[in-house]
């Protein structure tokens, strides 16, 4: 804070102001940058992925069973059943750990929905809404900002701007 100060000792008030307008908006407008996984997360389709982990169970308990019982038999695939055992435990495990993931992530997106908007019900059509909120928000901020730094600063001081 001191260098600024040392820095605005030489200017005039009307240059001080425009300096602070101009780090405001810096400012504020990072805050787009900042968020940006908010805009991506806004775009998820929360049907589609859990669809997609609904598919991936099925193909692992598809192959489950074609290793215990199909290929099981057969004498020449002992070595190959056995690695897609082991492969198959692998992907049980990662699919169990994405399932408690996925929970606990949706456990805090409606936490996070409840501490801004109140109550949520667990029959929310699109718990991920909070995202797509934040993310138009954060497009009419950039829009905002824009439009104020193409705009020049008056030099007249404005009449309804709060008295010094």
């Amino acid at each position: 804070m001191g260098k600024i100060n040392q820095k605005n000792k030489t200017k005039t008030v009307e240059e001080r102001e425009e300096d602070y307008r101009r780090m405001g908006l810096d400012l504020v407008s990072g805050l787009s940058t900042e968020l940006y996984n908010v805009k991506k997360t806004a775009t998820i389709d929360l049907d589609v992925l859990a669809s997609s982990v609904s598919n991936l169970s099925d193909g692992i308990d598809k192959l489950q069973h074609l290793a215990n019982k199909d290929l099981s038999t057969d004498r020449k695939s002992i070595n190959f059943v056995h690695r897609m055992k082991t492969f198959l435990n692998y992907a049980a495990r990662n699919l169990k750990e994405l399932r408690e993931d996925e929970d606990r992530v949706l456990l805090h997106v409606r936490e996070i929905t409840e501490y801004f908007h109140g109550n949520v019900s667990k029959d929310e059509a699109n718990p991920l809404r909070i995202f797509v909120i934040v993310r138009d928000f954060l497009g009419m901020l950039d829009h905002v900002c824009k439009e104020l730094r193409s705009l020049k600063v008056p030099s007249i001081p404005n009449p309804l701007a709060p008295f010094r």
